[in-house]
């Protein structure tokens, strides 16, 4: 997880003095604007792996206040807020937001203290591995990429092909070169990932998000 920089924390201090880690989780619409917050999460997970197809997945537990959640049609934003305990001369803390994540629908209980629902995450990738490249009447089609096609343009046009108005990808020279297909029925997922061959790979971690005291 990298935090923002900017902060003058001396590197001692913020790794082994006072400090209080708390989350912000943003609600934002299908096209990621801010809609609101849900402010009764009371723990969950965070993951990521480079080994899997879909990187960054978790569950958060979230309990009932009132209200109206229309889960299918919103996506989750998490925040780490790092700040010095007592405040210091930084009272806001580090600010650091970890992904946009789709959640599924929620999976309802019941406790002593009213209902609660646990609801799994999935980072936008789920949204590419489950989309395939169709023609006007939604048959699967195979997709070529042309030999000298800039890599990155390639790709923003297959995510946004998947009905991603504004994907978060920074602009690169590098071009194909040799013509690239692929077949019926491949994943849009699949078929982005010829941009990220030049990286390697890198160890699955963890975010834990600490339960709220007062509830099981």
């Amino acid at each position: 997880m990298s935090l923002q920089p900017g902060l003058v924390f001396d590197a001692t201090q913020v790794l082994q003095g006072a400090r209080v880690t708390q989350y912000r989780f943003d609600v934002l619409d299908k096209v990621e604007n801010l809609v609101g917050h849900l402010t009764s999460v009371e723990g969950g997970h965070l993951d990521w792996s480079s080994y899997t197809a879909i990187k960054g997945s978790g569950q958060i537990e979230v309990r009932d206040i009132g209200g109206e959640i229309d889960w299918l049609n919103l996506r989750i934003r998490p925040w780490a807020i790092i700040s010095r305990a007592g405040g210091g001369d930084d009272p806001l803390g580090i600010q650091s937001p970890l992904g946009v994540f789709i959640p599924s629908a929620p999976v309802e209980n019941w406790d002593d203290y009213g209902r609660h629902w646990q609801v799994e995450l999935l980072d936008k990738n789920a949204l590419l591995d489950q989309d395939i490249v169709t023609d006007a009447y939604g048959m699967p089609l195979t997709y070529t990429a042309q030999a000298g096609a800039n890599v990155i343009a390639t790709v923003v046009a297959i995510i946004q092909g998947a009905g991603e108005p504004t994907p978060a990808i920074l602009p690169d020279t590098k071009t194909l070169p040799k013509a690239l297909v692929w077949d019926l029925g491949t994943s849009r997922l699949k078929i982005v990932r010829l941009a990220k061959r030049r990286f390697g790979h890198a160890e699955t971690t963890a975010v834990p998000l600490p339960r709220k005291r007062g509830h099981k």
